[in-house]
C-alpha cells in the first residue's frame, strides 16, 4: 500500500505488473542491488592494477555500506526470505554468482600480472565476500564499526596481504 501511495496509483494497479508481494519486492531489491553494484564496480574496472582495482572495490563496498545504510535492512530482508522457496535461492545464487565471478576475474587478471600469488580465484572471492557481508552486519547492528575511512583501507590491506605475492 505504502508504495502505491508513494507512486500515486492504486494497489491493484501494481499487481497488474507484479504477480505478487514477493515478485515487487524482488524487482525493488534487484534495481537497488544494480545500483550499489554500478557503483562499487565503476571505479574497479578503470584501474590497471588488479591489486589496486580490488582494494577499491572493497572500500567502496566499505563506503557504500555507511552510504547506503537503509539498503543493509533491505538486504537483510532479502537473506532471511532464502527459507521461503526455490526462487528466492535462485536469484541469492545469481547474486553471489555475479559478484564472485567479478572479483575472482580481478584475482585472475592479478595471477598473470604476477601481483597475486596462485589461489583458487573462486575461494578467494568467496572469502572476501563472506569477510564484506560480516562486516556489512556489524555495520547495521553497531554503526560505530569500523567507523572512519581509514578502516576501509586497513581491511582492504588485510584482505590482499593474503593475496599478494
Amino acid at each position: 500500500e505504502e508504495i502505491a501511495r508513494a507512486a500515486g496509483i492504486g494497489k491493484g494497479t501494481i499487481y497488474e505488473y507484479f504477480a505478487t508481494k514477493d515478485s515487487l519486492f524482488f524487482a525493488i531489491y534487484e534495481h537497488v542491488l544494480n545500483l550499489f553494484h554500478e557503483a562499487i564496480y565503476r571505479d574497479a574496472s578503470q584501474q590497471k592494477s588488479p591489486a589496486r582495482a580490488l582494494e577499491n572495490l572493497i572500500v567502496a563496498t566499505l563506503r557504500a555500506f555507511d552510504e547506503w545504510r537503509e539498503f543493509s535492512f533491505v538486504l537483510l530482508d532479502f537473506w532471511s526470505e532464502h527459507r521461503r522457496g526455490a526462487a528466492t535461492n535462485l536469484r541469492f545464487s545469481d547474486i553471489y554468482a555475479f559478484s564472485r565471478q567479478k572479483i575472482a576475474g580481478l584475482i585472475r587478471k592479478g595471477q598473470a600480472s604476477g601481483e597475486f600469488r596462485a589461489v583458487d580465484p573462486l575461494v578467494a572471492a568467496s572469502s572476501i565476500i563472506a569477510v564484506l557481508d560480516g562486516l556489512l552486519l556489524q555495520r547495521v547492528f553497531d554503526p560505530q564499526t569500523l567507523a572512519g575511512r581509514n578502516a576501509e583501507r586497513t581491511v582492504a590491506g588485510i584482505l590482499l596481504t593474503g593475496l599478494r605475492r
